[in-house]
């Protein structure tokens, strides 16, 4: 009993972690066209936050736990290509929020220094669910590593 039950774990447990890193072709498989107008994305100064602002006539939507933090996808740059690197969230306790005509939110990030080149995006929809795009809001140059640092910190 004790090894079945071990082997569902380990099954259920494989699935997820795979299912993380996949968001691109779950959100393929969705029946949405793509917004007619793309909000404006300013990530140039990230740590006063990512200005979206709508340029369209109509409110879009965005599901997130908070107004200013969106539900987030990730991508890293490994050898030589960008690559699907897993999004947060399973959706429990988010809300939706609305982002009016010609009105701006801004999305404040919280993350950590990374060796890698990442991109963010969030989903952002048309107020009527009938359109949705990704919407990069952020592209993060790594992190050099310092001189003399090391990933071990037995090394330290």
């Amino acid at each position: 009993m004790k090894s079945i039950l071990a082997v569902l774990l380990l099954l259920c447990g494989s699935g997820l972690t795979a299912g993380t890193f996949a968001w691109r072709e779950r959100l393929q498989r969705r029946p949405y066209l793509p917004l007619e107008i793309a909000p404006v994305v300013d990530f140039s100064n990230l740590e006063s936050g990512i200005v979206v602002r709508n340029r369209g006539a109509d409110a879009l939507r965005y599901g997130g736990y908070t107004a200013d933090s969106p539900q987030k996808y990730f991508e890293a740059f490994r050898d030589g290509r960008w690559i699907d690197d897993g999004w947060d969230w399973c959706g429990t306790g988010m809300e939706e929020y609305e982002i009016p005509a010609g009105a701006s939110v801004v999305f404040h990030l919280k993350l950590s220094p990374s060796r890698e080149d990442i991109r963010i995006y969030t989903l952002i929809r048309s107020s009527d669910e009938r359109r949705e795009s990704l919407v990069l809001i952020a592209e993060i140059k790594a992190k050099a590593a310092e001189p003399g640092a090391t990933d071990n910190p037995d090394d330290a």
